[in-house]
């Protein structure tokens, strides 16, 4: 017999709340009552009411007569308030609102229960609660979950619980169903899977409200109250199930993709970013800064964020400003009329960037023909073009600019792209004074110094994380940095390490933009726009944008409501700091599968693009143990994975074995320093030299 009715749950299978765990609300009411009250709002007091809450409902259960569960009302007989001077009818009417407020639908639910209803099945909602029936009944019709019609039925008005399955007896001669004819739907194993299946009924197990290892690490990774706590993880909570998610039972979501980057970006993405945005809004505003300017493109999602969060603290104004590397480096060069000062193009031959020669001319925006005479003069043929340098290639590159001619069109490069950049600033009123700052995501302060050239005047810079090796403040201007990384950190590093490990990961995946990067400016009409690159449009990488902000944005939301953006930021950067860590040196594969596809570099031109992470092969391992006795230099950047932990967790059971073997064996190396090892490992790069020398002879 198939089942013509379907009940449901409700709460943590219709709807979640905003906290960890169900008691965590009475920190809530009584941190609320105590302000309406204008009493002194401490911890301690707080506390007792919460245990005095728990043990009035504890007390109560005690004098049941005939029956299984109660009601609010009678909880409050048992509840002695006037210990703490407080009126029982305003806590009462406190908790009822409270109870109703603090909750969110389940989106999943509310789709399968909408498509349940359009075939033509009954649906009707079974609750363990105390709430009176009614205030359920308002809560789930005004989340779209029932409609009026739908009955609704409550342990603490009815006297039966789900748990003795007597409740589920009662409803069964109630709407006059066999047992097979119901189908139900809950979080509890016991009360909503085991009795009702016991009873012929069949039963769906919904697991996709238990807190997931990032909002378990949020209730025990910061030293808050336990209401800070409950809201933080709860607001992870809730911003990853604004999607609906597949779960054993529930059938198949339509976007398992996505919903893998919710919840990543729900548990690890959103509260760093989130964390960075708020402190920098906090501090612009001590500091007097009337605008604050977020660069494209890591700028836009934090942009979002700022806007968000200026609905519910002070803010400065806050604006896009399109910019980038390659738009600002070579305008902001400084360069004489006869020779090209290789040391203010620093930004041109970089580690682990491309040195193509193609790839170093684009970022002098120079064409390969505008210069072939000396390409040829300096044996750069056109198949050589694409090829990657060694250092005598490079040094042949510098010789072949800083010849008259090169260096003269470089010149007139720089004063055309000087000029209009300056227009574009000028628009977008960075020369009118200099109450604004920047903001950005990281990691050298070269963009800064460009940026000071341009505009000229100190420029002041926010930035999520700064790197060892940056620029002085006397050269690029006056900077705050949410993270800076440690000059000790090479030899006793840290755990934010693992941050700046991973800043690609953070530039170019958490901080995706819906628009390419911007390759300078031109005139259109009486307005400078910017030249963003061409790219074919990717429907697939629109959807992830889309997507990663929404989730990011709900997440701001959620954090902003709960009110824990005046006193909490470094409840919020803690928390926010545990989670990226964890995810970036210990991932799972539920948090690199859904970006695993995507791509990053470091080019400024994005010449090279690699992977974010891939499985490793058997091919893999002797490159990667010559790499650990140093015998062999790192390999081509596009030959590798931006994400090594992330790409251990793809592979199979044997690789990751090996991964972790080769990871202790390194660690005891560089701990314990065998004499008799480095000694081999010395006499194998001699005969590796050797083999060179006889070759080349």
């Amino acid at each position: 017999m198939q089942p013509s009715c379907y009940s449901f749950d409700v709460y943590d299978t219709c709807v979640v709340r905003n906290l960890a765990q169900p008691t965590d609300l009475f920190y809530l009411i009584f941190q609320t009552v105590l302000q309406d009250h204008h009493h002194p709002v401490t911890e301690e007091v707080v506390s007792e009411l919460v245990g005095a809450r728990i043990a009035a409902e504890n007390q109560a259960r005690q004098y049941l007569h005939n029956q299984e569960d109660l009601d609010i009302y009678k909880i409050y007989q048992h509840f002695p308030l006037v210990r703490w001077a407080l009126d029982p009818d305003l806590v009462l009417a406190t908790e009822l609102a409270l109870e109703v407020q603090a909750v969110s639908p389940i989106i999943q639910i509310r789709s399968k229960i909408q498509t349940l209803r359009q075939a033509g099945h009954k649906i009707l909602f079974i609750s363990d609660m105390y709430l009176p029936a009614d205030r359920i009944q308002a809560m789930l019709i005004d989340h779209h979950l029932a409609i009026p019609t739908d009955p609704v039925y409550v342990s603490g008005s009815l006297g039966f619980t789900k748990g003795s399955g007597n409740l589920f007896r009662y409803v069964l001669q109630q709407e006059g169903l066999q047992p097979q004819q119901l189908h139900h739907t809950g979080d509890n194993i016991h009360a909503d899977v085991v009795v009702p299946r016991s009873l012929g009924m069949r039963a769906s197990h919904f697991t996709v409200c238990r807190l997931n290892r990032y909002e378990q690490a949020t209730l025990t990774s910061t030293a808050a109250t336990p209401l800070v706590r409950s809201q933080l993880a709860g607001a992870i909570r809730t911003t990853r199930l604004a999607r609906p998610v597949s779960a054993p039972g529930q059938g198949q979501s339509q976007e398992p993709a996505l919903q893998g980057l919710v919840e990543l970006a729900a548990g690890v993405i959103a509260p760093l970013l989130t964390s960075y945005v708020a402190w920098v809004l906090q501090n612009a505003q001590k500091e007097g800064i009337e605008r604050l300017y977020f660069v494209s493109r890591d700028g836009q999602i934090l942009l979002k964020i700022a806007r968000q969060l200026s609905q519910f603290m002070p803010a400065p104004e806050c604006r896009y400003l399109y910019g980038s590397r390659q738009a600002w480096f070579l305008p902001s060069l400084k360069i004489s009329s006869q020779k090209i000062d290789r040391q203010d193009l620093d930004w041109l031959v970089l580690k682990q960037h491309s040195t193509a020669p193609r790839h170093l001319l684009a970022k002098l925006e120079i064409e390969p023909a505008e210069v072939a005479a000396r390409l040829e003069q300096f044996q750069f043929d056109q198949a050589s073009l694409d090829r990657q340098l060694d250092a005598a290639g490079v040094e042949r590159f510098w010789q072949m600019i800083e010849t008259p001619e090169v260096t003269r069109l470089i010149q007139q490069k720089v004063a055309t792209a000087y000029g209009r950049t300056q227009a574009y600033f000028h628009q977008e009123g960075l020369q009118t004074d200099s109450k604004w700052a920047m903001v950005d995501v990281g990691w050298t302060l070269k963009c800064q110094r460009s940026l000071t050239q341009l505009s000229g005047q100190p420029v002041l810079g926010y930035y999520l994380c700064v790197l060892r090796h940056r620029l002085p403040s006397t050269e690029a201007g006056n900077y705050r940095a949410f993270l800076v990384q440690d000059l000790s950190s090479k030899i006793y590093p840290t755990q934010t390490e693992q941050i700046f490990k991973h800043i690609s990961l953070i530039e170019q995946v958490f901080t995706m933009a819906d628009h390419p990067t911007v390759l300078g400016y031109q005139p259109q009409g009486d307005r400078l726009l910017p030249i963003l690159k061409s790219e074919p449009f990717h429907p697939e990488r629109a959807t992830i944008v889309e997507t990663l902000h929404r989730t990011i944005l709900s997440y701001a939301e959620e954090i902003a409501r709960a009110g824990l953006l005046d006193h909490h930021l470094p409840s919020l950067k803690q928390i926010a700091l545990k989670n990226a860590i964890t995810c970036f040196h210990q991932p799972t594969v539920q948090d690199v599968r859904p970006i695993a596809h995507l791509t990053s570099g470091y080019d400024q031109n994005e010449a090279r693009l690699r992977p974010v992470a891939r499985a490793i092969g058997l091919a893999d391992l002797p490159y990667f143990a010559a790499r650990l006795i140093g015998l062999i230099p790192p390999r081509d950047f596009s030959a590798g994975f931006s994400w090594v932990e992330g790409s251990i967790a793809l592979s199979s059971l044997p690789i990751r074995w090996l991964f972790r073997l080769f990871t202790g064996v390194k660690w005891a190396i560089v701990t314990w320093q065998p004499v008799w090892l480095y000694q081999g490992r010395y006499r194998l790069v001699q005969l590796k030299t050797q083999l060179k020398k006889s070759l080349r002879g």
